[in-house]
């Protein structure tokens, strides 16, 4: 459990609102995320969201839950992982719920929709972040604008578009796009929106595939992996297991999709944790940014803002992640402007000694 306390000057609690000053006992928040709590992108979402809190001038308490819903992606792990959740919230008794990723939201977050509770006599205010589902098709709010219940959030924003377009600067030759992904809440959207835009894309896209069986994955990659004009996009792999139902480890995916630094395919991705593997570049999505954004809405729910006219945003521009050693296996000579402006990873971590 992480507090937060800081002491203000008198003026300064005087412009607080009325619902700050009353609050005798430090607030309590609580944190669902959806995925392992080792995992670089949860531990980024994670500190933003403790820099937003530890920011504000209140007096919070934050308690997490991690539901691993990536290596424990079966339904009725997933629904267990949630029961226990919200088994925690009700024992904690928290004024406001983040909840991060669609699981979270979708099996946790839902649970508390619209709905009040015995502790504060009115519905818990709820913050999500990074989903990549449209939250007014998912009935929690009205429109992004104004949410008008008791939910506001971030979207996830995934560059799609971007890292493609990046793909074809590094590689003007490719005329084809191969897309492949995991079958998991978050990866369904994003593959939807290329399905969608594809008629719309430069390149002619194959695909795209969506599947959790490692067997599939090494099909689909062997198929088409002697076509020197087609790239591969990677939308996710978290949830992708071996024909006995055991869950592969992100990196052994990593190593197939790279063929051990043989495989001649220019790849993009949509997460940053992909290019540190070695996959070669990706417009990235911050977690960072996006807990810390999320914290603010937070802050502001506690300082006596309804969450329903909080508007649901879309994070800013990504970053260009580019994995230098992959470049070079291919031959590709990365812009400086990329070199100064993007971030860049030297090795290709899973094909290093150690991994």
């Amino acid at each position: 459990m992480k507090r937060f306390s800081v002491l203000l000057p008198f003026t300064l609690l005087l412009a607080m609102s009325f619902a700050s000053l009353v609050h005798s006992s430090p607030y309590k928040v609580m944190v669902v995320q959806s995925y392992e709590k080792d995992w670089v992108w949860v531990q980024e979402q994670d500190r933003g969201i403790d820099h937003a809190l530890e920011k504000s001038g209140l007096d919070i308490e934050v308690q997490r839950f991690w539901m691993d819903s990536k290596r424990k992606s079966k339904p009725e792990e997933v629904a267990a992982a949630a029961r226990d959740a919200i088994n925690m919230i009700e024992e904690l008794k928290p004024d406001l719920l983040m909840t991060c990723d669609e699981n979270a939201l979708l099996h946790v977050g839902k649970h508390y929709f619209n709905r009040p509770v015995s502790w504060l006599g009115k519905p818990l205010p709820i913050v999500f972040q990074t989903i990549n589902g449209d939250p007014v098709k998912y009935e929690f709010a009205k429109t992004l604008e104004t949410p008008s219940y008791n939910v506001t959030g971030m979207l996830e924003g995934v560059y799609t578009e971007d890292t493609i377009k990046l793909m074809q600067e590094l590689s003007p030759n490719l005329t084809k796009l191969l897309v492949i992904s995991d079958d998991s809440p978050s990866s369904i959207p994003v593959l939807d929106r290329v399905d969608k835009i594809k008629d719309q894309l430069p390149l002619k896209i194959i695909g795209p595939f969506s599947t959790n069986l490692l067997s599939e994955w090494q099909r689909i990659l062997k198929k088409h992996s002697d076509q020197p004009d087609t790239g591969l996009l990677i939308v996710a792999y978290h949830t992708v297991k071996d024909d006995y139902g055991k869950a592969v480890p992100r990196e052994e995916v990593s190593r197939l999709i790279l063929s051990n630094g043989k495989s001649k395919y220019v790849e993009g991705a949509t997460w940053e944790t992909l290019v540190e593997d070695g996959v070669l570049i990706c417009m990235a999505v911050s977690g960072y940014q996006h807990g810390l954004t999320a914290g603010k809405k937070a802050v502001s729910i506690l300082k006596g803002e309804a969450p329903g006219n909080i508007p649901i945003t879309v994070p800013a521009k990504g970053q260009i992640v580019i994995n230098w050693s992959r470049a070079k296996q291919l031959g590709i000579k990365i812009p400086s402007k990329y070199l100064t402006a993007g971030k860049i990873y030297r090795t290709q971590k899973v094909l290093q000694p150690s991994s």
